[in-house]
């Protein structure tokens, strides 16, 4: 008898995980309920080239970037993040489609009309080793010295079956990707939505890489930035020596108590400013916009 004979069956097992889903997603007594103000936003990643295919100058992207109020700049010097407005959350499937589009659309003729095109990683004709650093905006700085610091040269990061070039900050420079962010009304009802969202974790990650576990298969698609931050961080060592929070990797291992638990454990480590009301309209980077 061969291991694929010892497999369950796909389909038995396609079915299980959704009827699992199906479950973990059925409202519970302690659910928001359907008129709490909820909003969303979307942040995507791209890198700018020439016409040669080439990757553009920090100084040009710089400049590119006075031409678009929603978008802003990223570690990788030739690299922006388009960020939507906040957007209700009732019906706004379609509303934060057509909002994101809008925004797209807008960089990419701002882009075309200075020679340049947007283009997402996969598309890049280029390698990784092409892409630099900025070392300028302050709020990379302890990130950088902190990677520089805690890198181990000695093992390189996989991701798959690709070794990822030396210095993980150049991958951090080319790990583009789109950011969905949630905002909840502080207190009991975030809090309920947050660790219902820690048990739906392993299904959404599993439907992220092609559902190889669905199937007994290893899709080929693996998430790079996992195996980068493990590779930069020493958890442990990073938090008693350096005061770093390493909490970019993983799923927290326990639910939070309530609003206190959980404030005190990301409170301090995100740039809020003390404002956890303004929490996504800071993230976003806009409060408003040629759209809203």
């Amino acid at each position: 008898m061969s291991l694929l004979d010892c497999l369950p069956d796909q389909a038995a097992m396609r079915a299980a995980f959704y009827h699992q889903l199906q479950t973990l997603c059925q409202p519970v007594a302690a659910s928001p309920q359907p008129d709490v103000a909820l909003s969303v936003g979307l942040e995507t990643e791209y890198l700018l080239i020439d016409a040669q295919g080439q990757l553009i100058t920090e100084q040009q992207r710089n400049a590119l970037l006075e031409h678009l109020p929603d978008a802003s700049a990223e570690l990788g010097c030739s690299m922006l993040e388009t960020h939507t407005r906040p957007v209700p959350i009732v019906d706004s499937h379609g509303g934060l489609l057509t909002e994101a589009q809008q925004v797209e659309r807008h960089a990419r003729s701002v882009a075309t009309a200075q020679g340049y095109r947007l283009v997402r990683l996969g598309t890049y004709p280029g390698c990784l080793d092409d892409i630099c650093i900025s070392r300028y905006p302050d709020r990379y700085r302890l990130l950088l010295e902190t990677c520089m610091f805690l890198r181990h040269p000695d093992r390189p990061v996989q991701a798959g079956n690709i070794t990822l070039p030396d210095d993980p900050a150049i991958v951090m420079g080319a790990s583009l990707a789109t950011h969905l962010n949630i905002q909840l009304p502080a207190g009991p009802t975030a809090i309920t939505w947050l660790n219902r969202s820690i048990e739906l974790m392993p299904y959404l990650v599993a439907l992220a890489v092609n559902s190889p576990l669905l199937e007994c298969r290893d899709s080929g698609y693996h998430e790079i930035r996992t195996p980068l931050w493990k590779a930069i961080f020493d958890f442990a060592y990073a938090e008693a020596t350096l005061g770093v929070p390493a909490t970019r990797v993983g799923i927290r291992p326990a639910y939070y108590r309530d609003w206190q638990d959980y404030w005190s454990d990301v409170g301090d480590k995100l740039f809020l400013l003390g404002q956890p009301e303004q929490a996504l309209a800071i993230n976003m980077k806009t409060s408003g916009g040629p759209y809203g």
